[in-house]
């Protein structure tokens, strides 16, 4: 029954991928470490090798148009590389898995309140801004900082990079989506080369191929269902939804501590 459950927030983590090409990976590690017992380490390789081939079918799903202003997302993505590189081949195999599990609860539950809070201030829907000027070097520390979270906690980033391109680079949603989806794709793909060359990948291929195609079909039922539904309210349900996962998991350690 556990199982069951767990293979339906698979489907629910590619749904929350194509609405907002970002938040699924959020999930995924609590599924895979509450309703698979799989331990947190593990969990991350999992959740990346789920988020990258979910992402590359969301590329090839793309239209070239959808892509604009390539320049400040090619930067963006050479710097969260760079970060994914450090974190994933260094940080992540000498900090204790216990630790890295506390990092993330303590990073969903305040995704949550960040989310609610920039959901609140800003119009996400708002239209893209014309000849901005970027700045390369506040870019490059974004980028750093997404990849460092990527390679050390197993997700995606597209969390964190959909509102920073938002926000910061005047992308819509929309625009912010798709580019996040690019991002999330190179950089999963890196953390996943350094796991196989680090002798760090022991999985279950059975299991996995089934989580993959579970995902992928939320994903499409994601996409579709993109422009049917209030996106505003859609991200303020999952911001108490992160919240409430955070506080689970807390209790749960709280309990077995």
């Amino acid at each position: 029954m556990e199982n069951l459950i767990g293979f339906f927030f698979f489907f629910l983590s590619g749904v929350l991928f194509g609405l907002f090409g970002a938040g699924g990976s959020l999930i995924t590690i609590p599924i895979l470490t509450f309703f698979f017992d799989l331990p947190f380490k593990i969990s991350t390789t999992y959740s990346l090798i789920v988020v990258f081939l979910v992402s590359f079918f969301g590329v090839l799903r793309s239209k070239k148009n959808d892509f604009n202003n390539i320049k400040p997302i090619i930067f963006f993505g050479i710097s969260s590389l760079i970060g994914v590189l450090f974190s994933r081949y260094i940080f992540f195999q000498i900090i204790p898995e216990q630790i890295l599990f506390i990092i993330f609860i303590i990073f969903l539950f305040f995704s949550g309140i960040l989310l609610v809070i920039k959901n609140n201030q800003r119009d996400y829907e708002r239209n893209y801004v014309q000849n901005i000027r970027y700045n390369l070097n506040f870019i490059f520390l974004q980028g750093l900082f997404i990849g460092i979270f990527t390679g050390l906690l197993g997700v995606g980033g597209g969390f964190l990079i959909v509102p920073i391109l938002i926000l910061f680079q005047n992308f819509n949603i929309k625009q912010a989506a798709t580019a996040s989806i690019f991002l999330i794709f190179l950089n999963s793909c890196l953390a996943i080369i350094i796991d196989i060359f680090g002798n760090y990948f022991f999985i279950s291929y059975r299991f996995l191929f089934t989580i993959i195609l579970i995902s992928i079909l939320g994903f499409i039922i994601g996409k579709k269902t993109q422009n049917l539904i209030n996106l505003k309210l859609a991200q303020k349900l999952f911001a108490f939804f992160l919240i409430l996962i955070s506080l689970i998991l807390s209790f749960n350690i709280y309990i077995q501590g």
